[in-house]
């Protein structure tokens, strides 16, 4: 739940959407004659619903995950086989039914329920502009499947990175960008499965389990793809971190910059824990630590003592010279990935904090020597390299 009031922007935008969606509905319903078949909206609502119920998500840093279901292929097979007006109504009936049974927040049960309906809806008009559709010409039903694919790719790109963009305060570009490409291979992955899967059923439907291979092989090559792209991110950040640990000259400052890094690193939440205490804000009711966990398997425990005491949370913990540094869930939840990480980041907090200390005793023992220099009875003076004066003690003055 968001504690903070959502953006104008985003309101905004949410209205536009639902409005455009409404509209593009009733006009793909109108082209279509208004004749509605129970098969195909049956069909293709049920075949969402499963392909959602079968989903796999990717962890994405920015845009939350990256679904991999049959329910895109559900659509995208009714583009092909069923007219334009069963195709948007069976696709809103099965949006909406999945958006209710995972209990959606209104508002985002509204804005997933209109970017995917004036997608889907913009998609079968573009389609059935173009020539495409059931009985169309090989060649001429191609390119209109195509441009459909391309126009529902446009509108839910641009809607998803608006809303991104404007909650999370990021560039819309950048966003853009960002989530273009990873989407684009998503379609591009259920408009080709939908293909096959017309064709081989017009062929012989008993070789439909066939296109598992495919899919496989998709999923995999982009579940590798985001993997890429999430290690460049949390590189950019880890660096970022490491530069502002680099100017840090207090304890408190080193710590601060250590839970923010996990943040921005990992996309978790974090807290530092040394020398028996927690110098920066744990969970509500965290239990202090016995042990400082400088080993492994000290540190695993710490972390199992550390997600029993915030009221079961599953955290992970990692280990440097007088303390630990201990993640929970935040954006995302812990995964095994993020161990290796979080230990770099501990390694930085052994050094940075050995650092900042080194730092202050000198600054201590400077200060301790020109006190004693600047009260001592008898005169002090320094010369440099040069044979100038450099320094020289009141009592040298006087």
């Amino acid at each position: 739940m968001r504690d903070e009031p959502m953006p104008r922007a985003a309101v905004r935008l949410i209205t536009v959407t639902a409005f455009a969606a409404l509209t593009l509905a009733a006009s793909a319903v109108a082209v279509g004659g208004g004749r509605l078949e129970l098969a195909p909206i049956a069909g293709i609502g049920l075949g969402m619903l499963v392909g959602e119920a079968l989903r796999v998500d990717l962890l994405y840093r920015h845009s939350s995950s990256i679904r991999f279901s049959f329910s895109d292929t559900a659509f995208m097979v009714g583009l092909l086989a069923a007219d334009p007006g069963s195709v948007v109504v069976g696709f809103a009936l099965g949006q909406l039914s999945w958006q209710l049974i995972e209990r959606a927040e209104p508002i985002k049960l509204l804005f997933n329920f209109a970017q995917y309906l004036a997608s889907a809806a913009a998609a079968a008009l573009v389609l059935h502009a173009l020539g495409g559709g059931p009985g169309a010409e090989p060649l001429v039903g191609g390119l209109a499947f195509l441009a459909g694919l391309l126009t529902f790719l446009s509108i839910n790109t641009l809607a998803v990175s608006g809303i991104v963009s404007i909650t999370a305060q990021q560039s819309f570009r950048s966003t853009l960008l960002r989530m273009g490409v990873t989407n684009a291979l998503v379609i591009a992955c259920n408009g080709a499965l939908a293909l096959l899967s017309v064709v081989v059923w017009q062929q012989n439907p008993y070789a439909l389990p066939a296109l598992a291979a495919p899919l496989a092989l998709v999923y995999i090559a982009s579940r590798q793809r985001v993997a890429a792209q999430i290690d460049r991110e949390r590189s950019a950040a880890f660096v970022e971190t490491e530069h502002q640990l680099g100017e840090a000259t207090r304890t408190a400052e080193v710590a601060k910059l250590l839970a923010d890094g996990i943040a921005s690193v990992l996309a978790l939440r974090g807290a530092v824990w040394r020398r028996g205490r927690w110098i920066t804000p744990p969970p509500r009711d965290s239990r202090d630590c016995d042990a400082a966990p400088q080993e492994r398997e000290l540190a695993h425990g710490f972390a199992e003592d550390f997600g029993v005491a915030a009221g079961g949370t599953k955290a992970i913990a990692a280990g440097f010279s007088e303390g630990a540094l201990v993640a929970w869930q935040g954006e995302l939840v812990p995964s095994r990935d993020v161990e290796p990480w979080l230990q770099r980041l501990a390694t930085s907090a052994s050094v940075h904090f050995e650092r900042v200390e080194a730092l202050t005793a000198l600054e201590q023992e400077r200060a301790t020597l020109r006190a004693v220099v600047d009260h001592t009875a008898d005169g002090i003076f320094v010369l440099d390299a040069e044979g100038d004066l450099a320094l020289w003690n009141p009592a040298m003055r006087d």
